[in-house]
């Protein structure tokens, strides 16, 4: 068992920030059409969204390591994981979707359902580990931010 904490302890943040790496490409290929978009005024500036990331990606990462050490192995644990894959996925896809196929409609149907998987592995982790359920709600708050904030843009933008 300490070996494998060890190495989820080792491979966890290379995965969840390489996953964040590839979503900043994406990001950053779609830029120049970002900046064509009409965004309300309580759009967060470039500078505070990368940093709310990165804190995020770690708060996401303590949280895996929590649960790998915490949940016992069985059906909890094996949904747990599949709500952490299902979260990168919709992180990739909303990144992609949005900045990358201009798709605003389906970047928040992603974003929602992100969400979704956010808070449903908080609960399912809640009665093993607290702490690893808690350090997710900064994540489950933001993606609800920006599931809210993709609505308002294709609002204003749509047409």
């Amino acid at each position: 068992m300490a070996n494998s904490v060890g190495r989820v302890v080792i491979l966890t943040p290379l995965v969840v920030f390489g996953i964040g790496m590839v979503g900043s490409v994406a990001v950053e290929s779609g830029m120049s059409w970002y900046r064509t978009l009409t965004l309300p005024p309580w759009t967060p500036p470039g500078q505070v969204i990368g940093f709310a990331w990165s804190m995020l990606f770690l708060l996401v990462t303590i949280s895996i390591v929590l649960v790998w050490m915490r949940v016992p192995r069985g059906w909890a644990f094996t949904a747990i994981q599949a709500l952490y894959a299902v979260q990168a996925l919709c992180f990739l896809g909303w990144t992609t979707l949005f900045f990358g196929g201009h798709a605003i409609v389906a970047a928040g149907v992603v974003s929602a359902v992100y969400a979704c998987a956010i808070i449903a592995g908080s609960v399912l982790v809640w009665p093993h580990s607290r702490e690893a359920a808690i350090v997710q709600i900064p994540h489950a708050a933001w993606v609800c931010f920006a599931t809210a904030l993709t609505v308002v843009v294709w609002t204003l933008n749509r047409g």
